[in-house]
C-alpha cells in the first residue's frame, strides 16, 4: 500500500511505477487526485501540469498518475500546505468549548461580546496579553 508521500516521491525524485505489479489495484485506490494536483499546484513547473490534471479529471487514476510520473521533470519539491488564517476569537471559543474548526465556524456568531470576555477570562493563564 502506498500513501501520498511514495506518490509525490515517485513523481518527483524516484519516477519508479507504483502502479504496476503485485500492488498495482491497491495502490490505484490509495491514489487520491485532488490531494496530488493540489500539490503539484504549487510549483511554477508544474502548475500547468496540474491543471491539465484538473480539466481530464474525470481519467482513470492510473493515467493520471502515469500523466504525472512521466511529463515532470526529476527535481526536489516540497511546500507547506496553505492553513487558513483564524482569528484569536474562533481560537478562544474552539479552546474553550473544545469543537473542531468546522462547528466552531458554525457557532461563532452566536456568541456575545460579554461571553467571549467571560471566556478569555477563564482561560487567561497569566503572562503578558497578547
Amino acid at each position: 500500500m502506498a500513501k501520498l508521500g511514495d506518490f509525490l516521491k515517485s513523481i518527483n525524485t524516484s519516477k519508479t511505477d507504483l502502479m504496476s505489479g503485485e500492488e498495482a489495484e491497491l495502490n490505484e485506490k490509495d491514489y487520491v487526485p485532488f490531494i496530488i494536483n493540489r500539490s503539484m499546484s504549487y510549483f511554477p513547473d508544474t502548475v500547468l501540469l496540474a491543471n491539465s490534471m484538473n480539466m481530464f479529471s474525470t481519467l482513470p487514476k492510473h493515467m493520471q498518475y502515469q500523466y504525472f510520473r512521466l511529463a515532470t521533470r526529476k527535481g526536489k519539491r516540497f511546500s507547506k500546505w496553505h492553513k487558513e488564517y483564524l482569528p484569536k476569537k474562533h481560537e478562544l471559543v474552539k479552546e474553550f468549548y473544545g469543537l473542531s474548526d468546522a462547528k466552531t465556524k458554525d457557532i461563532i456568531d452566536l456568541i456575545t461580546k460579554e461571553q467571549l470576555k467571560a471566556i478569555k477570562e477563564r482561560l487567561f493563564k497569566g503572562g503578558p496579553d497578547k
